[in-house]
């Protein structure tokens, strides 16, 4: 998806029921995302970066967004804490049922297509529709359906 077509999402965002409930963190600010990347050997996905950067962290309308910034939405914690995610995983966000929405990592890189990863698969990544995080977040977070 498209920045412009994102932004435009926002726009119709702001303002209903879904904005109301949302309560993010801060951005994280560009030196933050880039020493994020440098101590866990990734880089992420530009839309994960200006994603975050335009709207924060944590819970935004109907959805969550991890943080590369200490704390319970932390990537790196999830990472650590979940036993059996893959280590070429990077969870983003999570459905409150014990999985996990994220990229794969490959050669240092995330990539742009949002996986899902279901316990009870035991983790294994499968690709989801959504190309970015932005049509995540269209969905999910901007959407109550």
């Amino acid at each position: 998806m498209l920045l412009s077509t994102f932004e435009d999402a926002i726009g119709r965002f702001k303002g209903t029921k879904a904005d109301v409930l949302s309560t993010p963190e801060p951005p994280p600010s560009p030196a933050e995302l880039e020493a994020f990347e440098r101590t866990q050997g990734f880089r992420l996905p530009v839309a994960y970066k200006e994603a975050t950067v335009r709207l924060g962290t944590g819970d935004i309308g109907f959805a969550n967004v991890y943080s590369v910034r200490p704390g319970p939405y932390n990537i790196a914690l999830q990472r650590g804490e979940v036993s059996g995610l893959p280590l070429d995983f990077v969870p983003i966000s999570d459905n409150g049922c014990g999985d996990f929405y994220g990229f794969v990592v490959c050669a240092g890189e995330c990539l742009p297509e949002v996986y899902f990863a279901d316990h009870e698969s035991d983790y294994k990544p499968v690709r989801t529709e959504f190309t970015d995080l932005y049509e995540y977040l269209v969905r999910y977070a901007f959407n109550a359906a």
